[in-house]
């Protein structure tokens, strides 16, 4: 709390204060792609009925990477290791002459559908949960909040689960 010294002082003695722009900061409302419209060949996609791979990627989206940090450490932690793993899946790509790639989940692989970032308390995570993909209860199809288990699922980049094509 300012006292009406400090008030005038940083205010330079104004009462009024004119400005380009207003942020209300009434609550965060966190959107997984910044309320982008994503498609593949028309067909819409629906990020909340996706499955994360690796916690950077979706499920049946061709050349699609996202970088979401950790959320309980250090966010660009995560977002180095998840760039990292993107460079190596291009230069894969390059090698194998592909042009798409896409991570596919089984018809026969059943998950259960567990929120994006388990053990969250946060309430704007929790409100947004719905917008975020889903994971399951094994790799590939989650999203560790550690360095040590991102860093094994994010090994290799010809796990039979990414489809290259040209």
């Amino acid at each position: 709390m300012l006292c009406k010294a400090d008030a005038e002082w940083f205010w330079g003695g104004r009462r009024h204060i004119d400005a380009d722009v207003i942020v209300k900061a009434t609550g965060l409302n966190v959107v997984m792609g910044g309320e982008a419209a994503f498609d593949v060949d028309g067909t819409p996609i629906d990020i909340g009925r996706c499955w994360t791979y690796k916690g950077l990627a979706l499920s049946g989206v061709p050349n699609l990477v996202y970088a979401f940090g950790f959320i309980n450490a250090s966010w660009t932690l995560r977002i180095e290791a998840v760039n990292d793993y993107w460079c190596r899946v291009l230069q894969h790509m390059d090698d194998l002459g592909a042009s798409r790639v896409t991570p596919h989940l089984a018809a026969h692989e059943h998950l259960p559908p567990l929120p994006y970032a388990n053990d969250v308390t946060s309430s704007y995570l929790k409100r947004a949960a719905g917008t975020f993909p889903r994971q399951g209860d094994r790799a590939p199809w989650i999203n560790p909040q550690n360095y040590a288990d991102t860093q094994r699922l994010l090994e290799s980049v010809d796990d039979g689960v990414l489809h290259y094509e040209n």
